[in-house]
């Protein structure tokens, strides 16, 4: 079952439309163990913590704030 630190995440990625390859890009994985992560199914490791996930998703967010506003 999914974290609320998940349902939190996810919840951003949709807001900002940040897709799971995205975030697997940033971080050096493959975006099935993004989903895999998200879902519950597997813990972070590796280097690869709910820490690291926060912060490329603030990266990306952060990018995509940024394209908000030149679109506008």
């Amino acid at each position: 079952m999914p974290s609320e630190w998940s349902r939190k995440t996810r919840a951003n990625m949709a807001y900002y439309r940040i897709t799971q390859q995205e975030i697997a890009d940033e971080i050096g994985c493959t975006r099935a163990y993004v989903n895999m992560i998200l879902n519950g199914i597997r813990t972070p490791s590796g280097g690869i913590t709910e820490e690291t996930i926060d912060k490329a998703l603030a990266s990306l967010v952060e990018r995509a704030q940024m394209k908000m506003r030149e679109e506008k």
